[in-house]
C-alpha cells in the first residue's frame, strides 16, 4: 500500500472503511494492509474498531472459541479480536507501548489474547530494542523490530521513524559461521548505513551488536 505513492491516503481510506465490512475476509484482508502499510492517521480507526467489538461482546465472551474454520460468528468474533490486537500492537506507523499497551489488554476479551498483550508489557519492561535482520538467498532482507517482524527496508524506516527521539536501537550483525549461508560483512555494513542515516533524521541511534573486533 505504501509502494502507491500519491494513492496511499485513498488506498489507506479504503482500508479504514472496510474495517465496517460485512464481509469478514474483506476486513482480515484491511487489517492485515492497515499493519503493514498504515500511517498513524489509521491506528485511531482500529482502535475504534477494537472498541466496538468489545462493547458488541461483553456480554457473550464465552461464545469467543478460536476456530480455523470460521463457521460461527462467535469464532469469527475471535478471529477479529486477534487480528485487531495484533496490528495496534505491531502496527508499522505507530507505537503501542506503555499505557497504550495497558488499554489494549483491556479491551480485549478472550483469556488467550489478554495473555498475549500481558507477555508484551512484561517483555516491554526489558528495554533494549534490536533490530534482527533476516538474510535469505536471492531475496531482499527483511527485519524484525520489537513485535514488528519481517518489515521490509521501507517498513523498518516508517517503524523507527515512529520511535522516540533519542531512542539508542542496537543492530545486529550475524559473523562468518553464525548464519548459513554467510552474509559479508560488506553487505550488512552497507544495509545498517542505509538505516542509520534515516534513523538518525528522526533522533533516533543506531548501534552496532555482535560486530567484529576491528
Amino acid at each position: 500500500m505504501r509502494g502507491l505513492g500519491d494513492q496511499l491516503p485513498h488506498a489507506e481510506a479504503s482500508a479504514i472503511e472496510a474495517l465496517n465490512d460485512s464481509d469478514p475476509e474483506v476486513t482480515r484482508d484491511a487489517i492485515e494492509a492497515l499493519r503493514r502499510w498504515g500511517t498513524s492517521a489509521a491506528e485511531a480507526s482500529l482502535w475504534a474498531r477494537l472498541e466496538r467489538l468489545h462493547q458488541e461482546w461483553t456480554d457473550r465472551v464465552n461464545e469467543m472459541h478460536s476456530s480455523a474454520i470460521f463457521r460461527t460468528e462467535g469464532s469469527r468474533a475471535a478471529a477479529l479480536e486477534e487480528s485487531l490486537v495484533t496490528t495496534i500492537a505491531e502496527g508499522t506507523g505507530w507505537l503501542c507501548t506503555g499505557d497504550k499497551l495497558v488499554r489494549l489488554r483491556d479491551l480485549t476479551l478472550t483469556s488467550g489474547q489478554r495473555m498475549q498483550v500481558q507477555s508484551w508489557i512484561d517483555s516491554d519492561k526489558q528495554g533494549q530494542l534490536m533490530v534482527d535482520p533476516i538474510w535469505t538467498p536471492d531475496q531482499e532482507p527483511t527485519f524484525n523490530l520489537g513485535r514488528s517482524a519481517q518489515l521490509t527496508e521501507e517498513q523498518l524506516k516508517a517503524k523507527v521513524a515512529v520511535l522516540p527521539r533519542g531512542s539508542k536501537v542496537e543492530w545486529q550483525f550475524w559473523q562468518p559461521g553464525q548464519i548459513t549461508p554467510p552474509v559479508s560483512m560488506e553487505i550488512q555494513d552497507a544495509a545498517f548505513e542505509r538505516l542509520r542515516a534515516a534513523a538518525e533524521a528522526h533522533g533516533v541511534t543506531l548501534v552496532k551488536a555482535n560486530y567484529p573486533a576491528q
